[in-house]
């Protein structure tokens, strides 16, 4: 019988807790930075805002970035999230041991890493070290699936 040690997942409920606020806070910063500025309705003329001279290639970089984190990290974090639950339901399964208890731990701060990064390299039009991070967070996503059904698979209620 091999259960994971406490301070073990006090890591795991942290470093998820803690990631899934750092997606809450660029999710927030990308809605701020990809806004586009000329895209208002008529009544927001009497707000008096100031003259937009952001080049039309930048705001759709910007839109663009905001759309990737859109279409991406929601999906993700259910998948990592299902993954958390399942992992905890499952520690009171006599078969179960530590491995999958690290390797969600370290696969959820390894993906918060390279989405933060891959946003970046976004911003700053940085290739290949943008389509590295993209691929390194999918199969991210890819092992905490494979982990998460494993652990399904171990579990006898």
């Amino acid at each position: 019988m091999s259960y994971p040690k406490s301070n073990e997942i006090n890591h795991m409920y942290q470093a998820y807790a803690l990631c899934t606020f750092i997606f809450a806070l660029l999710h927030l910063t990308l809605i701020g930075i990809s806004a586009n500025p000329k895209n208002h309705p008529e009544e927001d003329s009497i707000l008096n805002l100031p003259e937009v001279t952001d080049p039309p290639d930048s705001i759709k970089r910007k839109e663009r970035m905001f759309q990737n984190h859109l279409e991406n990290v929601p999906i993700h974090l259910c998948i990592l999230w299902g993954a958390f639950i399942i992992q905890i339901g499952s520690l009171t399964d006599t078969n179960y041991g530590q491995d999958e208890v690290r390797a969600l731990t370290a696969i959820v701060i390894l993906y918060t890493v390279t989405r933060v990064f891959y946003t970046i390299f976004y911003k700053f039009e940085i290739q290949p070290a943008r389509s590295i991070c993209f691929l390194l967070s999918q199969l991210c996503i890819l092992i905490a699936g494979i982990v998460m059904c494993r652990s399904a698979f171990k579990v006898n209620y």
